[in-house]
């Protein structure tokens, strides 16, 4: 039998040998690819001692295609039927909240004409491809669309497809890892025409290798995919401009992320965290919107985003790409480049080793950028998921010597549920055994915080990171626009595939990630101080945020025994009196003072003043 893998060769060999053959000959079109409100008539001119053959559903014209001999009438073909949105892409016994479901109506859905210039049987000119988007509908889209056209037997034969459960599944059915799409290596690898449409027009096709991405996501009905340009199909890079907050226009990879293990629920969780922390010292994925088509089917709302590896830091750190090493920790140290020994080795060393004493701490320091991994750190605590230390973890290196690791934001897509979880009880364990959290995993940052110095840098990098990056109204507001961008789009991605259930449980999630974050840095600053109570400021107390807009939270340490806190403003009218409920409870409305700056008394239980603080109200 012909494998995919085998007919992608075959098809790149026969035509590179078609080359020899092909001569200067092509055909001009009437409209280009696009977005039309209107149907079309699309028209060829070319040498007419020559035939135009065409291909109307994806495929490769051949001398046997339809021969062109007048205008083709191009219109919306949404009316049809529904064609590959029907194939089960997940076992119809999984689990409830990751099966497939038939989408509810006809999908929107593109025209797609693939042509070549014949001599016979001789092809005389390269294989092209026009796509239109015909109907007001395609231009309600307000994200830029991403094309991909596939042999389909490569996405769902039984046996050899790779976006279906297949054969692997019913050769080894289980809840963990179903499938044909957890399949890794060359042989699951396909050949993708990818093209990327911007206000409605075309401005970048390129054919590209295509594989699905992802761990535990693929068990999803909607995939991610991996895009990776190569010299065998044309070009080593896609050059394109895709990302607004980056001067950066040239990629090796990019990734179709379809929201991860959030793409049932309000997509955008791990996204959030990137963009939070874009412009800290930490590396992040940048991304953007797109709509996918897949082989002209609506295949919903996905994330384009960069992708990590040793191409994303060669071209961020001016490094040999070839010199670095780059491990991710999945349970268990994956070495995607280079070697991780000295990390592991070090990390079993930590059990013997006392890094109270300075001396020690410093020979361990020295193997990391500090400032990184504390950023690190907080970000996974404050998003409050339970997927790691022991998974999601991605950290790299030069080669050189004196190099130190740094890490890399990944994976928040479990975070924003419980605002109240634990995240420094879950980060200090030392009983664990299994995911998530076994003692190894947990060995570094235990270590660390032994060190008196190392855990007074941690606490000011929190407290400053919960006013700031994490602030309450920083967060909601980015939430804010995020479902913004989101919002118009969603009745289409939850017609196509179900999920999220309806827009009343998306915009529900949104309300739920928005109290997470006004009510987790009270929360993960009460966990810290419990966990590390040594580290308390006697008199430290604490309003964030602040500047505020609509309501601040407060936070006085309990030995301090606040009872009550009164507000006054700049000419020393009280304008609000209330009682300290405790830093979980109590909030500061501010919603309707006016713009300027407040003072806040607080008093404990025999009516002392133990802490004055200003308030700016924006």
């Amino acid at each position: 039998m012909t494998t995919p893998r085998l007919k992608n060769i075959l098809t790149l060999c026969l035509q590179a040998l078609s080359l020899n053959l092909i001569v200067a000959q092509d055909a001009s079109v009437s409209h280009p690819s696009g977005i039309y409100l209107d149907p079309i008539e699309l028209s060829f001119e070319y040498d007419q001692n020559y035939e135009l053959r065409y291909a109307l559903h994806g495929e490769d014209p051949d001398s046997d295609s339809y021969l062109y001999t007048n205008p083709l009438s191009i219109s919306d073909r949404s009316i049809f039927e529904n064609t590959i949105s029907e194939i089960p892409t997940t076992p119809l016994d999984a689990n409830p909240n990751l099966v497939w479901k038939i989408p509810e109506s006809k999908i929107l859905k593109s025209s797609i004409v693939r042509y070549a210039l014949f001599d016979g049987a001789i092809q005389l000119s390269p294989i092209k491809q026009l796509e239109y988007f015909i109907g007001e509908t395609f231009d309600e889209i307000e994200f830029p669309i991403v094309s991909l056209n596939v042999d389909e037997e490569g996405l769902f034969d039984y046996e050899t497809g790779i976006y279906v459960p297949g054969k692997d599944y019913d050769d080894n059915p289980n809840i963990w890892q179903p499938g044909n799409y957890f399949n890794r290596g060359d042989e699951w690898e396909r050949i993708a025409e990818f093209s990327f449409f911007f206000n409605g027009e075309e401005i970048i096709r390129q054919r590209l290798e295509l594989e699905i991405h992802g761990g535990a996501s693929r068990q999803y009905p909607c995939k991610s995919l991996r895009l990776q340009a190569k010299d065998t199909l044309g070009n080593n890079r896609i050059e394109h401009p895709f990302f607004s907050n980056l001067t950066k226009s040239s990629f090796k990879n990019l990734i179709l992320r379809n929201g991860g293990q959030q793409f049932n629920k309000v997509m955008f969780t791990d996204l959030l965290m990137h963009e939070l922390l874009e412009e800290k010292d930490i590396e992040t994925q940048a991304s953007t919107q797109v709509v996918v088509f897949l082989n002209g089917s609506y295949w919903g709302i996905h994330n384009l985003r960069e992708r990590y590896d040793k191409y994303y830091l060669e071209d961020y750190h001016n490094t040999d790409r070839e010199l670095i090493d780059y491990l991710e920790i999945a349970m268990l140290f994956n070495d995607k480049e280079g070697s991780s020994e000295d990390y592991q080795a070090l990390n079993e060393e930590l059990e013997m080793m006392d890094l109270s004493d300075d001396e020690v701490y410093q020979s361990v320091a020295k193997h990391f950028d500090i400032e990184n991994y504390i950023l690190h750190h907080i970000s996974n605590a404050y998003s409050g998921g339970r997927d790691w230390v022991g998974n999601n973890e991605r950290l790299w290196r030069t080669q050189s010597p004196g190099a130190k690791w740094r890490f890399l934001a990944n994976d928040y897509d479990d975070g924003f549920y419980t605002y109240y979880y634990d995240a420094y009880e879950h980060a200090t364990n030392d009983e664990g055994e299994s995911w998530p959290n076994p003692e190894w995993s947990t060995r570094l940052f235990r270590s660390l915080m032994d060190n008196e110095g190392f855990a007074q840098m941690y606490r000011n990098r929190l407290e400053e990171l919960l006013e700031s990056t994490f602030a309450s109204d920083k967060v909601i507001r980015h939430i804010d626009s995020l479902a913004a961008r989101y919002r118009n789009e969603m009745p289409r991605q939850i017609a196509r595939w179900n999920y999220p259930p309806d827009l009343d449980f998306w915009e529900g999630r949104i309300i739920d990630m928005k109290n997470f974050a006004a009510w987790r840095p009270s929360r993960l600053r009460n966990s810290f101080y419990e966990r590390f109570p040594k580290l308390l400021e006697s008199d430290r107390v604490s309003i964030f945020p602040n500047p505020t807009s609509y309501y601040s939270q407060v936070y006085v340490p309990s030995h301090l025994n606040c009872q009550k806190i009164l507000i006054y403003d700049t000419q020393g009218k009280l304008i609000q009196e209330q009682q300290y409920l405790g830093s979980l409870m109590t909030k500061l409305q501010t919603y309707s003072w006016s713009q300027g700056m407040y003072f806040v008394h607080f008093f404990n239980q025999d009516g002392e003043l133990i802490s004055r603080k200003k308030v700016v109200k924006q």
